[in-house]
């Protein structure tokens, strides 16, 4: 009687993997057909967990035994894993540094709600970026972040930061660049000419809607589309470009490999691994949607994943040479 139970709960683990095994084949491909439907593209996302499944389940049929299911099982981690992987690998970069100095850029998503300012300004005095994008800003937060002006003296905000909005704080001065908005009253994105080292850039900071809706979703790929013709016109006049924000989009999406595509800019995490940002203090679930990228004349030489900031995204930092 106890060996028929044991059969039978090894069994329902069996089916139960067999299911996870299947489904997370089918989550691995509906991605690629993101632009049929947004829902298909929220599936694009989760490469990582896919992955993390599909060994799961590999492991499993390889020590029961299931030759045909380790089968199945193992497309899954294929089809992810060579996805993941290439971020993992040493890239080729640019011949030269272009800088006379490094040059350090912050990302922040300060979490409108959020009560706990003085996190994210010990990380700014520890870590002294020379640029600081933050995002979700409303005026208690700008307010909050004037002990910056210090080191800080230049600022620019986007037309409704006081409301939610985005701001970007340097220690060298800001010009503000024009770009129409896509949607009035809605900042979701905001360029500027920077001034640092030994270089002209141009900065754009970006926080486009989170696809939770069609709506949404649509009007995040027009900001994405938007900025990349933008970048794809600075490139072809020589300048040189860094767009950092809340992307609200993971590498895999289609949508975001277009931007990348036309806009011709390389992501900071290149060489140092996925880097999940959101949501933070959901390790298994979080997916890396904030982003550094760079024209290719400048190279990363170092990105990581900030601390706690009493936020629900974690910061992005980012060393260029």
């Amino acid at each position: 009687m106890v060996e028929i139970s044991r059969r039978g709960r090894f069994g329902a683990i069996t089916a139960v993997m067999a299911i996870a095994a299947i489904g997370v084949i089918g989550l691995s491909l509906a991605g690629y057909a993101g632009e049929v439907h947004f829902l298909l593209d929220l599936t694009s996302h989760f490469k990582l967990q896919y992955w993390l499944m599909s060994l799961v389940c590999s492991i499993f049929f390889a020590l029961s035994r299931r030759w045909r299911w380790l089968a199945i099982a193992l497309v899954g981690v294929v089809l992810n894993g060579v996805l993941i992987a290439p971020w993992y690998l040493p890239v080729a970069q640019a011949a030269a540094p272009t800088l006379e100095a490094p040059l350090r850029v912050m990302v922040a998503n300060v979490l409108a709600k959020n009560q706990q300012p003085d996190r994210l300004l010990d990380l700014v005095r520890s870590q002294q970026p020379d640029l600081l994008i933050t995002v979700e800003m409303n005026a208690r937060w700008i307010q909050d972040l004037q002990p910056l002006a210090a080191d800080y003296p230049y600022s620019i905000q986007s037309p409704h930061a006081a409301r939610f909005g985005i701001v970007v704080y340097s220690k060298t001065p800001l010009q503000v660049l024009p770009m129409e908005p896509i949607v009035p009253r809605r900042d979701y994105y905001l360029a500027a000419r920077w001034q640092v080292k030994n270089r002209n850039l141009v900065a754009i900071a970006m926080h486009p809607p989170p696809p939770l809706y069609a709506r949404y979703a649509a009007r995040r790929n027009q900001t994405l589309a938007t900025v990349a013709n933008h970048v794809q016109a600075l490139h072809a006049q020589g300048e040189t470009v860094i767009v950092g924000g809340d992307l609200n989009i993971t590498p895999w999406s289609s949508y975001y490999r277009q931007f990348e595509l036309t806009a011709k800019l390389v992501n900071s995490r290149w060489g140092f691994g996925i880097l999940p940002t959101w949501p933070f203090g959901r390790s298994l679930f979080s997916i890396p949607i904030d982003h550094v990228l760079a024209s290719p004349t400048l190279r990363a030489t170092q990105t990581v994943i900030g601390p706690n900031i009493g936020s629900d995204h974690r910061p992005v930092i980012v060393e260029y040479r």
